[in-house]
């Protein structure tokens, strides 16, 4: 049974044998590396110490690759290293197919990602190595003779940034696992154990068990097993007639959807004479690849077993083929509650099983795709299970395979986690500017770090800043590519060239998004994609009377903007934090960046600092909320018409909608046309929105006069004096005939029905009701005509938000509001300072 687990440190292990040298015991009886998934490129990065003085190089794992290379052309000093000589035992043992001319044994490095192929001589160096007895580390092992492939420079292209080569696992006499064993004389296996967090590392093991990775459990003892096959063909850039694979490949029988069997042409699935077929397990591939007949069968069956969960399918985006609504799937502790993939090896019984958490890959927020790749009609291999597929599972082998879902609770084998690992949440302050009645928080940004005020929108689809100007000026600023991956994170097709003097929001060859100021209409500009450094501070079970510890996203993506764009926006702000539905908006960033909570919470006052926070925010807020505050919860609606300018077609919009049923007054019903709020799936029109950018709810003009109505009668019961209006505002009173207690003016309440009688979101006095004109007791109801043409039937706004917590579920699907704080005598305010 799985254990309680902190999320996201969920990690697949594989463990696979190995029959070169005969193993005798002997002290280190393990080693082992820590190994993280690198965000840009999905590529798995390790950490070794190489060279004398020792030096950390980090490598991108190659499962299948034959030996280590690093380069050398650029920064390699050591006094231990040696070439090798041709003819030599160690040339013999590394099948060195030539030489140089001053007798240096040569090898030919290849980068898979770039699909490319040099000549490097092979040597010797210093290579050091944690060590562990399976749950600790016990130190430093070092072989002082470790042989390698130097590489060019060139070579490092399509690497993960930082990286210096490639670590290899492949099934030859000198990839890493054979010459640490030969080393060493522990047992002939290792295994590697793939976090899919960028920000928790995974780890790989060379030697025996134990391999605890949850506390008191020896994950090594709960295993199944399965036949490694051995592919007569080399699958290599480049080998010699006869040479085998040096890639690991397992026998798959069937695949089935759901328990049902996949039809399918099965000799594909066999290797044969030519070492085409089979099934093969990758570190490179990101996602898994199929031939197209079988990808073409497993994904119909699964788009057959999908719609009978009620699962809508949407349209697709490379390089996926099927792709859902990720608000019609349900989440569970597997992941996406979506049909299972299994597939079938040597018996019926023996099976690996694919959960939603590695069969679907979340592209944008409201989009989740299979995690399957079309490899075309004539692939060498006619399945390739890559990375995704191999993370968050508990797999093992030893000549063989186990697959087990299993969440873990730590990982004692790789080093301490930082301070900024353990944070639980990161804060934000946020402040009503009376002015413009817009809420503001402050970042930091840049190298070095400047403070920065953006205007907060909840609906906002990215963060834009101040940039294209002199005046920003940041050692990390980093403008992105076209066709980059940052560009399409951002949803960016449009690239443009500036010109020939290069600076910070104007370069050459750059995608570029339409950054908009909410508060001035639909006031757009150009503005050019770029990352740059982030910091935010955060909590973590620690006070709030101390200065609050900083963490930092190093690549944080956002858009420029021209200097015109800040029109309207309060003084001495500098852009827009966009908070919406959207992967490049600054909760799925953080989240993604920092291994985060997939939620945030907006606790908004209307006079001094309130909060935002992301991630597991709920418990620093209780520190003056107190437990006793509960949250009511109500579907997060999606509304499938997006009208921003740049939005791709089909995208649905980055606002947050909830489902308002009806609207109550001194809870009775309000006769209203109940068609207004539903989301009209044709034209997005319709339905209810929250929203920082209007201080006030909007109703459309039917709505409102009814509302409107209704109220001022029960207010004129209860003895409220109605008075002239005062714009925007519709209908007023005098303050002298009103009461006030704790929680505001005594008025009639105001409830927004939504998905039962019983839940509903009430407004009370402290968040109905402006005072008009300071000095004057005149107060009027705070909503506001939207007109007959508004495109959102209701749009909560900032006044009705004040003094409420409001925790936004990204991975739930689910908004969960207090109603006011003010009857739980607190408020949003005073959490910093």
């Amino acid at each position: 049974m799985a254990s309680p687990c902190f999320p996201n440190l969920l990690v697949a292990c594989l463990l696979l044998s190995l029959f070169y040298y005969p193993a005798v015991a002997q002290r280190p009886k393990a080693l082992v590396l820590p190994v993280t998934k690198d965000a840009a490129t999905s590529q798995y990065v390790t950490r070794v110490n190489q060279r004398t003085p020792l030096v950390p190089l980090d490598l991108v794992v190659d499962l299948g690759a034959r030996y280590l290379w690093v380069d050398c052309e650029v920064g390699y000093v050591s006094s231990s290293y040696r070439r090798t000589r041709c003819r030599s035992a160690q040339c013999s043992l590394a099948d060195s197919r030539g030489c140089t001319g001053n007798d240096v044994c040569l090898l030919s490095p290849h980068n898979p990602f770039i699909r490319t192929t040099m000549i490097g001589d092979l040597g010797w160096d210093v290579l050091a190595v944690n060590s562990t007895n399976g749950s600790t580390s016990t130190g430093i092992s070092v072989v002082p003779q470790f042989l390698f492939s130097c590489a060019p420079e060139f070579l490092l292209q399509g690497l993960a940034r930082g990286a210096k080569g490639i670590i290899a696992l492949g099934k030859t006499r000198i990839a890493l696992p054979s010459q640490l064993a030969a080393e060493f004389s522990f047992d002939r296996k290792f295994a590697i154990c793939l976090s899919s967090s960028s920000s928790y590392p995974g780890v790989i093991f060379f030697g025996d068990g134990p391999y605890v990775i949850q506390p008191g459990v020896d994950v090594s003892r709960l295993l199944t097993y399965t036949p490694l096959i051995t592919n007569p063909v080399s699958t290599a850039a480049t080998y010699l007639l006869g040479d085998p694979s040096y890639e690991y490949f397992i026998g798959v029988k069937s695949i089935k959807v759901d328990e049902k069997r996949v039809p399918l042409n099965a000799t594909l699935l066999s290797i044969d004479r030519d070492g085409v077929g089979g099934t093969k397990i990758s570190t490179v591939d990101p996602y898994t690849v199929l031939e197209t007949s079988i990808y073409n069968a497993v994904t119909e069956v699964f788009v057959q077993a999908a719609a009978e969960r009620n699962i809508t399918r949407m349209a697709a985006v490379a390089p996926f083929g099927v792709c859902f609504d990720a608000g019609t799937i349900r989440g569970s502790r597997v992941g996406a509650m979506v049909p299972t993939v299994d597939l079938v090896l040597q018996q019926e019984s023996v099976y690996w099983r694919m959960w939603g958490a590695n069969s679907m890959v979340q592209v944008r927020q409201d989009l989740l795709c299979l995690g399957l790749v079309d490899g075309g009609t004539r692939p060498r291999t006619s399945i390739v299970i890559g990375g995704r597929q191999l993370e968050d599972n508990l797999a093992m082998t030893q000549s063989t395979f186990l697959f087990l879902i299993c969440t873990c609770y730590y990982l004692l084998l790789v080093a301490p986690q930082s301070a900024a690992q353990k944070q639980r949440a990161l804060v934000l302050p946020v402040r009503k500017d009376a002015p413009t009645l817009q809420y503001v928080t402050t970042v930091r940004q840049r190298t070095p770090l400047v403070p920065l005020k953006l205007v907060v929108d909840l609906g906002g689809r990215y963060v834009w800043v101040l940039c294209d100007e002199p005046s920003y000026v940041s050692s990390s600023y980093t403008p992105a590519r076209c066709r980059s991956a940052r560009c399409s994170l951002a949803g960016a097709s449009v690239c443009r060239n500036c010109g020939s003097k290069h600076r910070p929001g104007c370069n050459n060859d750059t995608c570029v998004v339409f950054p908009r100021n909410p508060f001035r209409g639909r006031n757009v500009a150009v503005g050019e994609v770029a990352a740059d450094v982030l910091a935010l501070q955060y909590w973590r079970n620690g006070s709030w009377l101390s200065p609050l510890p900083v963490s930092t996203v190093p690549q944080f993506v956002f858009s420029c903007a021209p200097r015109f764009l800040l029109d309207g926006l309060a003084a001495g702000t500098d852009g827009v934090a966009g908070l919406g539905r959207s992967l490049v908006a600054l909760p799925s960033q953080l989240n993604a960046a920092l291994s985060l909570q997939r939620r945030f919470g907006v606790c908004l006052s209307p006079n001094y600092d309130g909060i935002i926070y992301f991630g597991d925010g709920r418990d620093a807020l209780n520190l003056f909320v107190g437990s006793a505050v509960t949250l009511t919860y109500t579907p997060l609606l999606t509304n499938p018409k997006n009208d921003a300018l740049g939005a791709a077609p089909g995208e649905p919009s980055y606002g947050y909608f909830i489902g308002v049923t009806s609207v109550r007054i001194n809870e009775k019903v309000v006769p209203l046309n109940a068609t207004l709020l539903s989301i009209d799936k044709k034209t997005g029109v319709g339905g209810t929105k929250i929203s920082t950018v209007v201080p006030y709810t909007v109703l459309e003009t039917s709505i409102y006069r009814a509302v409107t109505e209704a109220f001022t009668r029960e207010a004129s019961s209860s003895g409220m004096a109605k008075v002239a209006p005062v714009a925007p505002f519709g209908a007023c009173f005098d303050g002298k005939s009103m009461g006030f207690g704790r929680e505001g003016a005594e008025v009639p309440t105001v409830d927004l029905v939504l998905q039962g009688e019983r839940d509903y979101w009430r407004m009370l006095g402290g968040n109905t009701m402006v005072r008009a004109r300071e000095g004057e007791e005149v107060w009027c109801l705070g909503f506001v005509d939207g007109g007959r043409e508004a495109r959102s039937a209701i749009v909560i706004g900032g006044l009705q938000l004040e003094d409420n917590l409001l925790e936004f579920d990204l991975a739930a699907s689910t908004l969960g509001f207090s109603t006011t704080l003010l009857g739980f005598r607190t408020t949003c305010a005073g959490y910093f300072g």
